[in-house]
Order: C-alpha cells, then sequence, then structure tokens
C-alpha cells in the first residue's frame, strides 16, 4: 500500500516536473544577465522570447514571467518584476503597479511564491489562492530561484490553470480509499473524499486519523491516507 502510495505521489510531482525543468532553464540563461546588472526594459527584451515559447509549450501554465530582487543586479531597492498572460490565441504583457505610493503597488517580495523560492533555493509550488494583485482569479504558481554565486538574484515563475492541474491531480488520487494531497502548511489542496472541503487545514477535520503519509517531491507537500 505504501508503495502505491509512492508511486501516485510521483505522478503528481510528474505533473508539474517538466513545466519545473523550462523554468530552471530560463533562470540559468538570464542568470549572466542578472549577475551582469540590467534594466527593467533589457531584462524584458532577454525574457520575452522565452516566456512566449514556455507559455507554447506548456498549456498548464497561463502567465510566467521573472522578479528580481530588491536590491539585485543594481535595479534599485524594489527590484522588478516583468510579466505576461495568455489571452485565447495572444500572449500579452502585464503591467504591475511598482510605486510604493499606490494602493495598487504589487510588492512581489512579499509573496508567497517568491518568499518561498528566494528561501528554500528549489522548486516551490504554492496550492491554489485568489490572485488579488494580478487577475482576482484562483491561481498556483510554480516558482525556481535564480542563483548566482550562492546569491538569489531572482524568481522565475509561472502561473497555472488551476482547474486543469487540480483534474490532472484529481485522476491520481486513489479513489478506493480517503487520500489527501496536502500543501506545505498541511491544508487539503485535493482530496479522493468529496466530503473534505478544500483549503482545510488537516488538523481542523473532525475524525481525521492519518494511517499513511509520503512526501510529493521536497518542497513540504505530503500524500495521506485517512483511516
Amino acid at each position: 500500500m505504501r508503495r502505491d502510495m509512492e508511486q501516485r505521489a510521483q505522478r503528481i510531482v510528474g505533473v508539474t516536473d517538466v513545466l519545473f525543468t523550462d523554468l530552471e532553464r530560463i533562470a540559468a540563461t538570464t542568470a549572466p544577465a542578472l549577475a551582469g546588472g540590467t534594466d527593467a526594459e533589457a531584462l524584458a527584451a532577454l525574457t520575452e522570447p522565452q516566456v512566449f515559447a514556455h507559455l507554447e509549450a506548456h498549456p498548464l501554465a497561463v502567465g510566467a514571467g521573472m522578479a528580481v530582487a530588491p536590491e539585485a543586479a543594481g535595479l534599485g531597492p524594489l527590484g522588478t518584476m516583468v510579466w505576461w498572460r495568455r489571452a485565447g490565441d495572444e500572449v500579452r504583457r502585464k503591467q504591475h503597479v511598482d510605486n510604493p505610493a499606490s494602493d495598487s503597488y504589487y510588492d512581489f517580495a512579499q509573496s508567497r511564491w517568491f518568499r518561498t523560492a528566494v528561501q528554500t533555493r528549489q522548486r516551490t509550488l504554492i496550492a491554489p489562492f485568489v490572485d488579488s494583485w494580478g487577475t482576482d482569479d484562483l491561481t498556483m504558481v510554480a516558482a525556481v530561484p535564480v542563483v548566482v554565486d550562492d546569491v538569489v538574484l531572482g524568481v522565475v515563475a509561472a502561473d497555472l490553470v488551476v482547474r486543469t492541474w487540480l483534474a490532472a491531480v484529481d485522476d491520481l488520487l486513489d479513489p478506493m480509499s480517503r487520500e489527501l494531497l496536502l500543501d506545505a502548511e498541511d491544508r487539503v489542496v485535493a482530496s479522493s473524499d468529496p466530503t473534505i472541503e478544500l483549503s482545510v487545514r488537516l488538523r481542523a477535520l473532525e475524525d481525521a486519523r492519518v494511517e499513511r503519509r509520503v512526501a510529493v517531491g521536497a518542497s513540504g507537500w505530503a500524500l495521506v491516507h485517512l483511516a
């Protein structure tokens, strides 16, 4: 039974594995430019063709781009962010307000996807959340750090289509048991039990006794089997 769970955990990792590999390639190819210092428009020109190719190659991704850490690469105390979104058959650049005095200011450096990727220095997958500073839609973010000489200069990331991702993961859960996919905060991301509400913490579930738990990748996510 545990081996079966471990195999399902690996398949869940596989849903985003190729996408993460592509994000890491973008991070590797842009790292020298960041290390050498660049301005926002030069960064956008460097990143845009790679983002376009990424969005074309991965239907699971609906948006992608790069956020450069504050005070990194000579871009000033606020850093910068360049981002593109797919709208139908078009990919358009999305502008974020970078004025701290504005009510619409998007402080990406405080966002969980950015902070987690910087702190862990590894692949980061953020569970579905409402993107109140972006599209106001339910979204997920896959992110990888850009590291040069042991310093994190920025993060390359992609917005995922939540419905597509959930459908792929739901098909991998064991329908004959109470199996849950939990994020790093032990919140329910997916469940084979339709009575269990998504986003609820495991400890808040009544009569939830964990019989088995296996890691899903290295990001703190887990697949659990309830009694």
